[in-house]
């Protein structure tokens, strides 16, 4: 959820960049992040801690 004090600037179909402040919980539900620079995508970087596995 974001909270904006303008919303009629945006239409439908705008593309919107969030950045969290803390990523912990949304980054542990994907296997992959892209990485943008200048608005284009130029890389992915594999989660590897979702890979984890506790041993008992």
């Amino acid at each position: 959820m974001i909270n904006v004090s303008d919303w009629d600037q945006f239409q439908i179909g705008d593309v919107l960049y969030g950045v969290p402040y803390h990523i912990c919980p949304t980054i542990n539900l994907h296997d992959e992040v892209s990485v943008i620079d200048g608005g284009q995508k130029v890389d992915s970087w594999e989660i590897t801690a979702r890979k984890r596995k506790l041993q008992f």
